[in-house]
């Protein structure tokens, strides 16, 4: 799990603990402001043969890897009824 742009949980995803595509965990994070939070998933096995293109040199080594991530999802932590980015400071926008 990646919170506010920082790793902030891992797990191993073992073959035996999962049932078809379902796998969960729980993790006991605490948030004292609002949040952003997004999961990134990576594999280590190649994706060959279900992905036929090869990633440069030729062969079933060389395919790509998984790699997998979710769109964040916004804590509204304060309970103010809105999400507050948890940036220091303003963000200035640059003019066209």
């Amino acid at each position: 799990l990646v919170v506010n742009g920082e790793v902030r949980d891992t797990w191993p995803v073992r073959p035996e603990e999962r049932r078809g595509t379902e796998w969960r965990r729980e993790s006991d994070l605490r948030f004292d402001r609002d949040a952003w939070i997004i999961a990134v998933v990576r594999g280590q096995r190649s994706l060959h043969p279900v992905v036929q293109e090869r990633a440069g040199s030729d062969g079933p080594d060389r395919a790509p890897l998984p790699f997998a991530i979710t769109n964040p999802i916004f804590m509204d932590v304060d309970g103010n009824g809105r999400f507050d980015p948890p940036l220091p400071g303003s963000i200035l926008l640059r003019p066209r």
